[in-house]
């Protein structure tokens, strides 16, 4: 059959081979095979004798347990060694391949293997593995300093709010301030700046334990309030932040995070008033049917359209302490709450961002 077939076989896209007696002399072996092996003068010559290196692997033992039980065997993926030529160095290939015993009045007279070179799928697998393990370490590696930065944004503005009220404290002191609801006040900031970091690191570990964090239903308008409470703490120069908020703006949502939001957009906005400008940002709020909006406005300089297309992407910030993360952050939590944020105007008498975030059900019925 392998004689008469043999033109066939010679064109087949896997290997072919065949072999008769215990001594597995090959009778014949296709084009792919000979490719393979890198060797022609196959036929006639016994496996060991025309493939020593094979021999040395193990694959002879494999010919003589089928050739003598008449179970075929099936391998997969099997790393092998040919040398080629003689004098070449041996090459690592992968093979998958069946051995099969071939009878006559039904007794074994030889073997015959078929398969296919598997080494470019082996390499492929290899080297996907190795992209993606590469990947993983890279991912986690910005994952950390991701959070690091993040940490280091977010946190940025309690701590100067404490600096700012602890200063403020020791200077009552000093003065001999004998008013105690002065001090319990700057102290009761001191606490609500502290609770607020806290609860920036509680958030952050808690995203990375579980993937999300708790939320409740609350008023956005004192959120609103208190981030402005906040950002007025650590400012260095006077900047007027007056709110206008359209009665209740319940939402369903983290408190830490959309004040994080607030006090992000707030504070970038008093850092964009200039000297010799009206120094004001405002805030506004106001309800529609489905979603609560939100906008800050400043008398800033301005955005240019470079600076515009890329506002909420993460880049190394150009402000001095800066990470430039801010807007980043607020696209990022806002997006987890199914809201947006967009730049509305963007003119050089100033911007305005806005925000939304979905109403809740309570907000809706009212």
């Amino acid at each position: 059959m392998i004689h008469a077939f043999g033109k066939i076989y010679d064109n087949a896209p896997g290997f072919i081979a065949a072999t008769e007696g215990p001594d597995h002399r090959f009778i014949y072996a296709n084009r792919s095979y000979r490719e393979l092996v890198g060797r022609d003068d196959l036929v006639g010559k016994r496996v060991s004798e025309a493939l020593p290196e094979v021999a040395e692997q193990g694959y002879i033992e494999l010919l003589d347990r089928v050739y003598r039980t008449g179970e075929p065997f099936v391998g997969e993926d099997l790393p092998i060694k040919l040398q080629g030529a003689a004098g070449d160095e041996c090459a690592l290939r992968y093979i998958n391949f069946v051995y099969q015993p071939m009878r006559s009045n039904g007794e074994i007279i030889g073997l015959f293997a078929e398969g296919y070179d598997s080494t470019g799928e082996i390499l492929a697998k290899q080297r996907l593995r190795t992209f993606q393990e590469e990947l993983s370490h890279a991912a986690r590696v910005n994952t950390m300093g991701t959070m690091a930065a993040t940490l280091a944004h977010e946190l940025n503005q309690p701590l100067t709010a404490v600096s700012a009220y602890t200063s403020a404290s020791i200077r009552l002191v000093n003065k001999g301030e004998q008013d105690p609801e002065v001090l319990v006040a700057a102290l009761a900031a001191i606490q609500e700046a502290t609770e607020r970091a806290a609860a920036i690191i509680r958030n952050i570990r808690d995203l990375t334990k579980r993937g999300e964090t708790s939320r409740s239903t609350f008023d956005l308008k004192v959120a609103i309030e208190e981030s402005i409470n906040l950002v007025r703490a650590g400012l260095r120069d006077q900047v007027e932040i007056t709110d206008s908020i359209e009665g209740d703006l319940l939402v369903n949502a983290n408190p830490t995070q959309i004040m994080q939001v607030i006090v992000n957009l707030v504070r970038n906005a008093c850092e964009a008033t200039k000297p010799g400008r009206a120094n004001h940002v405002a805030v506004s709020g106001s309800t529609t049917p489905n979603e609560v909006l939100v906008s800050v406005r400043d008398h800033g300089r301005g955005l240019t359209v470079e600076e515009a297309q890329n506002i909420f992407t993460w880049t190394d910030s150009e402000k001095e302490g800066g990470t430039g993360l801010g807007l980043a952050i607020c696209r990022a939590i806002l997006d987890s709450h199914g809201g947006r944020i967009w730049l509305e105007d963007a003119s050089p008498n100033g911007c305005e961002f806005r925000f939304s975030l979905p109403s809740s059900p309570r907000n809706q019925d009212t």
